[in-house]
This record gives C-alpha cells, sequence and structure tokens, in this order.
C-alpha cells in the first residue's frame, strides 16, 4: 500500500511517500535521503522503484522532500545541513512512531543524501536513532569538488536547453 501525505519535519511540513507491504507489520524499514537539487529529479524514479521493491519484499520504504524541495514546505534558500539532517530524525521518528519498536529502522541515501544519512547516523549512534541498515550510494566527500559538478552539470542543461547560460 502507498500512503502520499505530510508529516512534521524540522522547521516545516514535509510531503512523504510511504510505501508498505503486504500483509502485515515490517520488521524492517527505510527512510530514503535523496540527493539535492537537479541529482533529486534525476534520481526520483529510482528511488520510487526502489521504495516499491523494498515493499515488495516485505519491507516499508518512507521517502520524503526536504524542507524547501519538492512538495515540502518552507523555502530552499533557508535550508542547510543543519535542517536537513533535522528532517531525516523527523522521517525516521515518524516512522519509527508509525511502526513501532519491533521494526528497526535503515536509512538508504544517494550522493548529499547519503552524506546527510551518514552525519545523522554518526551524531546519533549512542541514542540508536537508526538501528537497521545504513546504505550510502556514492556520498559526498568533498564540498568543494561537489558544488563545482553542480555548477558544471547545471550551466552545461542551461547551454543544451537554451543554447546559452540563463542563469549562473
Amino acid at each position: 500500500m502507498e500512503h502520499p501525505g505530510f508529516i512534521e519535519g524540522y522547521r516545516s511540513r514535509l510531503f512523504s511517500f510511504l510505501h508498505e507491504p503486504e500483509p502485515g507489520p515490517p520488521r524492517l524499514a527505510f527512510v530514503l535521503s535523496h540527493p539535492f537539487g537537479e541529482e533529486k529529479l534525476w534520481s526520483h524514479r529510482t528511488f520510487v522503484s526502489f521504495a516499491r521493491g523494498l515493499a515488495a519484499r516485505g519491507h516499508a520504504a518512507l521517502r520524503f522532500d526536504y524542507m524547501g524541495s519538492g512538495d515540502s514546505d518552507g523555502d530552499l534558500r533557508d535550508s542547510s545541513m543543519e535542517t536537513h539532517m533535522g528532517d531525516l530524525r523527523a522521517a525516521i521518528t515518524h516512522l519509527r512512531t508509525r511502526l513501532g519498536t519491533e521494526c528497526r529502522i535503515g536509512v538508504a541515501g544517494l550522493r548529499l543524501g547519503a552524506t546527510i544519512a551518514a552525519l545523522l547516523a554518526d551524531r546519533s549512534a549512542a541514542e540508536s536513532l537508526v538501528d537497521g541498515p545504513l546504505i550510502l550510494w556514492d556520498p559526498v566527500t568533498n564540498g568543494d569538488a561537489y558544488m563545482q559538478e553542480l555548477l558544471r552539470s547545471h550551466l552545461s542543461t542551461q547551454l543544451a536547453v537554451y543554447g546559452r547560460v540563463v542563469e549562473a
């Protein structure tokens, strides 16, 4: 079963989509931590397919949009690594409350989403916030290089679409 809706985030309401297995409650669930900007757009279909695949195998999966992205409330310019970690924490807490303590919660993150997941897991290790698998797919390890890569990608996209740079 799939359930769209809003959950309370760190500073704003977050649009979320819960994929639940049938029948019975899952023993393992994942919160999916998406990448940033255009990478989020490019990976959307992959995340939907991944969440549905997890549900088909008996696991729950919660997809959500960070503050200021997708269908979530808030403004992107007000977001930061701190707000993203707060949003991820809120999503994990929401899933834990919904599924109960018998269900282990893991996090699967892609690119910047993986970095956010790793930072939150490290900072919250003592409280066992994440007690399931931590899947880090191509995490960002160098912020400067990552920003240069995003800028190059954005400019290349503008050249391909408009034939010129419209906005830097």
